[in-house]
């Protein structure tokens, strides 16, 4: 086996040893592992039969060869956490993505998803007592706030390639919810939260209820929860975002004094002394504001208005740039009154959602089990859009409202009341609507019903049959949204009669008319008026369907005995369909709103899937002179897309016993991940790219005659991922209590389904890769390209290698339990080639890769440590959470004279990001606490200290919200009660 690992890894990543290298590690932990105090769970299971997450096969104290993490409701309680998210976000082997406290409005309302190793939500699989959940996105990815937490029994997160026992998406692992199957009673929590700066308040009720009936025969348990969390405004709620942090893009880098391009617009045609990028404090928007920027002029408008403002009621100023300046940026010395790129861009959406589920099942005899679970699950919010902003806008000399209103008097005189004289306005319309920003409303509606059949055959075989149907349901609304054609309409205008109107109404031409147009004033804030924004505006809306139902069968049991125990086997059939109906208004579907993130698109798609698998569990010996014991395990699924076709997956894995306590683990498996109805059917968006550079023709621009056309491309296949894990776990004797685990995990995904933008597209096909010329559509003279298709390829390649940490310890002090768990994990590289600009190494970064994206962002270290103890009714705990240090991107290098990579490389004036640990601590007393009645008060305060983030901008924020806590201080405190 370790022969073929090496072989395949020399072929894929050209970098031998890897195994080698793994061992060494392992080996060398070994050494150490009396000096470290954690733990694999599966080894704390009981001897009694259990089926471990990322396995089929049933057997008493089975340690599973894939590493596998268990949080159980006692610490999860412990911690006070409130949503699996925030249980999933603490490991380090998850990526923080979407969720409550970090969702934009372009998300779905409130959804949660989880993101294991950084690889995407979308190569994460969801399974609900290992079933997959019904998908809440047209990306097929589910939601973890389906389920109340309070029936979650515990959360099983197998880190590594999973496809051969769930399929499809299981490519960097599965996230199970085992749910609480049986109780009598009734169990609650009722908590309230606040930010120490007064914001984001939360409430969270959640009740469960369970009873047997028909003499114990039968169970029944129903669960609820109501969650409502409140927004954090934006950044300049907080401290550390009230500077403008931002990056500021310099185009006359270099050493001071040295000659650049006069075209680049830079004084004295001389470089500034300061790098391409500059992450700096006051950084604003130089092309617009709140009410309105003048920012070039044209005709017989003169140049001395080319910065002139207007303020409330249309008060011209003088907007004081920077001294570093270019046409989208300023970088100042102090606070100014303007806009910065973070800035009316919640920190934290408010959220208001509900679920119940309910749950029975009944023996018909000690052989035949019937079980049912429902589930609805509703999720709400109101946000702000992301603002709606005109870039440029232009404006006429004989505009309407600039020759009519009093406080521009001084402008217009400057300027000859004729068409052809102009200049460019640049605005953020945060005036719109009674609310003034245009708001975004979704709701979230989810419905899963799931039954089964489970028996038994003889002393040692199973089978289990089930069968699930679920539909999620999402309506968003977007009023006051800008209409282009309206708005465009409404800006231009004249005056005619006295009066100002649009001058499509007021010119010669009859057949432009619109009768309904209202001018609108684009001077200063608050200007537009009712009926203008009326005419001006609408409402987006869009309604998607995701359905989901699912058939499988399964049957396992002891095949035959071997002389180190039993041959065990299962295998299994599933048939599965998926359809996407999104329906979208009428403006939407023509690109017609200016704000595009609002122009969604109609989407249309379904596909089956059929799939058998098999797996075989066979001891190969026990208590011998070669060790404890050894244990190997196989897998294969094959499957079949009616999409994509046939594809198989596998896993070879095994568990060799050393000693009692001493135990190594590998697996090799091969997954995958079939493409999604987004990717395959979204339906063809048109655009007019600007700015692209023709290589064949020798690097000129390319004219205003290209066209582009972004959509889905049903021939894509399934994305290829090869994984190895090689472990080491051990449980000391000598320290009972104590057990210790280091895994090293290789990732080598080949045909990354992905887009790449025009430019990329363009620069490939001269490079010489044929699938990105297919996408191009060039002239007569073969070099002058007319049309770029933008679609969905299999044409990237990720990498992730790294290591694992787990530890765990509980022992007993001055009469109470000490509990201790300790998570690690180490980022060695993180390989991403995107056929363009080759292989490059992402580890370590926090900007995710490119500028302006959260990407694959991930630091080299990141862990967390919890200690607990609790004696009597009185616990108490501590958390401290950890981010290593890294840099802000790997394309970048610090200095002016420093050689950055060529093409895509920049250089910065700080590309260092410090460490950061938080601080979480927790304290719970138990009021009733006698085995059958329970009421415990409890608190929990995290980040202590309050401490802020890294002022590194990623996207439209100072800092990277998916890695650092952006709310400050949180308290929660509550009440749980069990009868």
């Amino acid at each position: 086996m370790t022969v073929t690992l090496n072989r395949h890894r020399r072929k894929t990543l050209q970098t031998p040893g890897r195994l080698w290298e793994a061992s060494q590690i392992v080996l060398t932990t070994l050494g150490l592992t009396i000096l470290a105090p954690v733990a694999q769970a599966q080894e704390q299971a009981p001897a009694t039969e259990i089926i471990v997450t990322g396995s089929r096969i049933a057997k008493a104290g089975f340690n599973a060869p894939t590493p596998t993490s268990v949080i159980g409701k006692d610490l999860i309680q412990a911690k006070g956490q409130t949503s699996t998210t925030e249980i999933l976000n603490s490991l380090p082997s998850v990526r923080a993505s979407a969720s409550i406290a970090n969702a934009t409005p372009a998300q779905r309302a409130g959804s949660q998803n989880v993101d294991l190793r950084g690889l995407g939500t979308v190569r994460t699989l969801l399974l609900i007592d290992s079933q997959r959940a019904v998908p809440t996105t047209q990306t097929g990815v589910s939601d973890l706030s389906l389920i109340p937490s309070l029936m979650i029994d515990r959360v099983e997160v197998v880190t590594g390639g999973a496809s051969a026992g769930y399929g499809s998406d299981a490519v960097a692992g599965v996230v199970n919810l085992i749910l609480k199957k049986r109780m009598k009673g009734i169990e609650g929590e009722v908590f309230k939260g606040i930010t120490s700066y007064g914001d984001r308040a939360e409430t969270k009720l959640g009740l469960m209820a369970g009873t047997d009936y028909a003499q114990g025969r039968g169970h029944f348990v129903i669960g609820g929860e109501y969650h409502k969390i409140g927004e954090i405004y934006d950044a300049r709620s907080r401290p550390w975002g009230q500077n403008a942090y931002a990056i500021y893009s310099n185009p006359c880098a270099g050493v001071a004094g040295t000659a650049i391009a006069a075209s680049l617009g830079c004084p004295g045609n001389v470089a500034n002394g300061q790098p391409q990028r500059i992450i700096a404090p006051n950084v604003y928007f130089s092309n617009y504001t709140q009410g309105g920027l003048i920012t070039a002029v044209g005709g017989g408008t003169p140049a001395s208005l080319r910065g002139t403002g207007f303020g409330t009621g249309g008060t011209p100023y003088s907007f004081p740039f920077g001294s570093l300046t270019t046409t989208s940026q300023t970088l100042t010395n102090g606070a100014i009154n303007a806009l910065n790129l973070a800035d009316n861009i919640a920190l934290s959406q408010p959220i208001e959602r509900y679920n119940v589920m309910a749950r029975t099942e009944f023996e018909v005899s000690d052989r035949l089990k019937l079980w049912a679970s429902a589930l609805y699950a509703a999720s709400s919010n109101t946000t702000r859009s992301f603002p709606q902003r005109s870039l440029p806008l232009t404006i006429r000399g004989d505009n309407g409202f600039l020759r009519t209103v009093p406080a521009l008097a001084s402008i217009a005189a400057q300027i000859p009341a004729l068409s052809t004289n102009t200049f460019s306005l640049g605005r953020e319309w945060d005036d719109i609507g009674p609310s003034g920003f245009a708001t975004s409303s979704g709701k979230n509606e989810t419905y899963n019903i799931v039954g089964g059949l489970n028996g038994k055959i003889g002393k040692t075989w199973s089978w289990e049959v089930t069968a699930q149907t679920g539909r999620n349901v999402y309506n968003q609304s977007s009023p006051y949204q800008l209409v282009r054609s309206r708005f465009n309409n409404a800006v231009d205008s004249v005056v005619a009669g006295g009066q100002v109107v649009c001058r499509i109404n007021a010119d010669a031409i009859s057949t432009n008319d619109d009768p309904g147009c209202v001018a609108i004033n684009p001077f200063g804030s608050g200007s537009p008026s009712a009926a203008a924004t009326a005419y001006a505006t609408s409402t987006a809306t869009f309604r998607q369907v995701v359905s989901q139902t699912t058939v499988n069968g399964l049957l396992r049991g002891d095949l035959l005995q071997l002389p180190a125990g039993t041959l065990s086997v299962a295998a299994g059939a599933e048939y599965r369909t998926t359809s996407v109906n999104q329906t979208v208004d009428a403006i939407s579907a023509a690109n017609g709103f200016i704000n595009n993130t609002t122009n969604q698109q109609p989407l249309a798609g379904s596909y089956n899937v059929k799939e058998v698998f098999g797996e075989v569990q066979a001891p190969v010996f026990k208590n011998s002179i070669l060790g404890a014991g050894l244990d190997l395990n196989g897998a294969v699924r094959r499957t079949d897309y009616s999409t994509s076709g046939p594809v198989t997956t596998w896993k070879v894995s095994g568990v060799y016993r050393l000693i009692d306590g001493i135990s190594f683990r590998a697996t090799r498996s091969r997954d995958i991940r079939a493409p999604n109805i987004s990717e395959l059917f979204s339906g063809a968006v048109g655009g007019n790219p600007s700015g692209l550079s023709n290589p064949f023709l020798g690097g000129t621009g390319i004219g205003l005659g290209v066209t582009s056309v972004t959509s889905g491309n049903p021939a894509l296949k399934p994305e290829v991922a090869n994984t190895e894990t090689v472990g080491l776990v051990l449980k000391p004797r000598l320290i009972p209590g104590l057990a210790f685990s280091v895994d090293y995990f290789n990732i080598d995904v080949r045909g990354v389904i992905s887009t790449q933008t025009s430019q990329n597209i363009i620069n490939g096909c001269y490079t010489g890769n044929q699938a990105l010329c297919g996408l191009l559509t060039f002239g007569s003279d073969g070099k002058t390209i007319t049309n770029i298709a933008i679609k969905q390829l299999n044409l990237s390649r990720w990498a992730f290698r790294g290591l694992d940490f787990e530890l765990s310890y509980g022992f007993d002090l001055g009469g109470g339990r000490v509990t201790l768990s300790a998570l690690a994990s180490k980022t060695i590289h993180t390989i991403i080639d995107d056929a363009i600009n080759g292989p490059i190494d992402y580890a370590g970064a926090i900007d995710g890769g490119a500028v302006g994206t959260y990407g694959l962002s991930r630091p080299k270290w990141n862990g967390s440590l919890y200690m607990g103890y609790r004696k009597g009714p009185v616990g108490v705990g501590a958390e401290v959470r950890y981010i290593g240090e890294g840099v802000y991107s790997v394309l970048a290098v610090e200095g002016v004279s420093a050689t950055p990579r060529p093409g895509i490389g920049f250089t910065i004036n700080n590309n260092h990001v410090p460490a950061v640990a938080y601080l979480n601590l927790n304290a719970s007393v138990d009021v009733v606490n006698d085995g059958r009645r329970k009421l415990q008060f409890f608190g929990v305060v995290n980040n202590v200290f309050d401490k802020a983030p890294p002022l590194f901008p990623v996207s439209a924020s100072p800092t990277n919200p998916t890695i650092y806590d952006t709310a400050g201080r949180a308290l929660r405190v509550g009440v749980r009660f069990k009868y």
